[in-house]
């Protein structure tokens, strides 16, 4: 484990993203992405228009890349309730699930970006939940950095923001505030949940919503060594609300996880425990649609069961011992497009 640790120091998921972003600039026009420098310096990229490589390029971002993620050759006929429906399947493989998931794509950084109003009094103008690499320099999770025991030092950074609406220099320089940075040093990339690149970038998270609850049920990180998952596409909604249910849902109902790690005999009855606690279906609000669960717990993401956010089934496997323990049901019927 220590030489797996050290060699993570040396990660700069911040510095990887960079690199993809360059890529994507250079690649525009094929990608339908637009890009825009502000007057400070920051980097912009607007992915809402994007298509479907344009959206695999914004999860890679949001990863740090340390991922491979793919379109499947074959769609996913789906028996929804709403009908059925072939959805395109994302899927994905990492070999550095913790930074790459936890220190990069989690959507843990509440962005709120205030500015003087006419009456001359701070009020909040732009607002949204941010996710990707630039979380690991601010540090603002300080219990979830200090728990997988990373940090990013690099000198730019980049994060990741669903809304629709662009950033401007105050929310450039407010990142760039919190990550100690200069704003030439921003790269900020947007889209709304209701566009292709949204609902790509949610069903990129498949491996991430299974860290996320194995963290959540205190395993240690430092069993988890790689992540393969997949899982459909939502079709595109027509709004925000609708396209945050549909995609969610999609984890919940229909997304698949196998993870591997290095857990010793005497410590796998613990792990065995935690992959039983692990799948979608062992929260209580399990089997609605996740828009109504949200709109039952009245708008609060913090009034909803926490373990509702993972995947439909998880396998893990013990490579110490070769035993594997599978939970959970992959239940695409469930789905609902309407």
């Amino acid at each position: 484990m220590l030489k797996r640790q050290i060699n993570n120091i040396m990660i700069s998921v911040n510095k990887r993203a960079v690199a993809v972003l360059n890529e994507v600039k250079d690649k525009c026009d094929k990608l339908n992405v637009e890009y825009v420098k502000l007057g400070n310096g920051a980097h912009i990229f607007n992915f809402s228009e994007a298509n479907f490589d344009g959206g695999i390029y914004l999860s890679r971002v949001c990863m740090g890349d340390l991922c491979q993620i793919s379109q499947s050759v074959v769609k996913a006929r789906i028996a929804a309730q709403s009908g059925s429906v072939d959805l395109e399947m994302l899927e994905v493989e990492t070999q550095e699930p913790i930074i790459g998931c936890m220190a990069a794509q989690y959507a843990g950084w509440s962005i709120k970006v205030k500015k003087l109003n006419d009456e001359g009094k701070k009020k909040t103008y732009f607002k949204c939940m941010g996710s990707g690499p630039a979380r690991s320099i601010a540090l603002k999770e300080k219990k979830l950095f200090e728990e997988i025991k990373y940090k990013d030092t690099h000198n730019q950074g980049v994060l990741v923001l669903e809304t629709s609406q662009m950033p401007d220099e105050g929310v450039a320089e407010y990142v760039a505030e919190k990550c100690g940075i200069e704003p030439k040093n921003v790269y900020l990339c947007y889209a709304p949940t209701a566009c292709l690149s949204g609902s790509i970038q949610i069903s990129a998270r498949i491996v991430e919503t299974s860290i996320h609850k194995f963290l959540e049920l205190g395993i240690n990180p430092e069993w988890i060594v790689s992540g393969t998952g997949n899982c459909p596409v939502a079709p595109v909604a027509k709004d925000d609300f609708k396209a945050m249910g549909w995609t969610n849902d999609c984890i919940i109902f229909a997304g698949n996880v196998t993870l591997n790690m290095d857990v010793d005999a005497s410590e796998e009855g613990e792990l065995k425990k935690l992959v039983e606690k692990c799948p979608s279906n062992t929260s209580p609000s399990y089997g609605k649609p996740f828009a109504q669960v949200f709109k039952d717990a009245g708008g609060d993401f913090y009034k909803i069961d926490p373990g509702m956010f993972a995947p439909a089934k998880i396998t893990v496997i013990n490579r110490l011992t070769g035993n594997v323990f599978e939970k959970g049901d992959l239940n695409p019927t469930a789905l609902d497009f309407s």
